[in-house]
């Protein structure tokens, strides 16, 4: 089958804020504070599933580094009973903001970010936010996947690398501990953060520039003048 590739529209749709005008305050965020963000999902059964290993993972980042805030983005249309995680982090004198349709902001201003796998990590790449990517489904969902699907990673930043430029948690290996590992790993070691955030570079320029809808709907309306000599298009 003929294949034209036109480009990712998350370019233009992610909007990068102005560095002269934007302010992290503006999301309740202390600049000077390393930040978390969380992007535990966007369906009841991925937050249900990753959000409370997310929050214990706060927990022993907060042991091991000190003072951190922790931004949540979350989606919308979603139970409030979902964040109720949360609350344990709040209680504890973590600082915890929670944001509805404000993901790009909340890209620009993380450290580092843990995202349930899906279209939330080219987001991320295109922010240039070294992240760690996360997923957990249930264990039959998992076995029938592991039986017919054979690739080497599930994010979609790694898949457009064609290698392991950010670090995936999946299934059995998504723990506190590991999770916490990771995050300790980019805030401590900044020339990793660097390394990560090249690659992630070369991911961004991999998705294109801005006008794919456009240049989509060209390719189409070509296709149809070819098949109809220009009368019917």
């Amino acid at each position: 089958i003929p294949v034209e590739f036109v480009g990712q529209t998350l370019v233009e749709l992610s909007r990068l804020p102005d560095a002269e005008d934007w302010d992290p305050g503006s999301l309740r965020l202390d600049s000077t504070t390393p930040t978390v963000a969380l992007l535990p999902g966007s369906r009841p059964n991925e937050v249900r599933s990753i959000l409370p290993t997310l929050v214990r993972a706060m927990a022993i980042i907060r042991d091991r580094v000190g003072e951190t805030q922790v931004v949540v983005a979350r989606a919308p249309h979603l139970d409030d009973a979902l964040f109720a995680p949360l609350d344990s982090l709040a209680d504890a004198g973590q600082r915890v903001t929670v944001v509805e349709s404000r993901t790009d902001e909340v890209l620009a201003a993380a450290d580092v970010v843990v995202t349930a796998s899906g279209t939330a990590t080219v987001q991320a790449a295109i922010h240039g936010c070294p992240m760690v990517i996360v997923y957990r489904v249930s264990p039959f969902t998992y076995h029938v996947v592991r039986t017919f699907a054979h690739v080497d990673a599930i994010g979609m930043v790694n898949v457009i690398a064609g290698q392991m430029v950010v670090p995936e948690l999946v299934q059995d290996a998504l723990t506190p501990e590991a999770v916490s590992h990771e995050v300790v790993s980019f805030l401590r070691d900044p020339e990793r953060a660097d390394r990560t955030r090249a690659a992630l570079g070369r991911v961004r320029d991999q998705l294109g520039t801005v006008g794919a809808t456009r240049r989509a709907a060209e390719a189409v309306l070509a296709q149809a003048r070819a098949a109809y000599g220009g009368s019917r298009a």
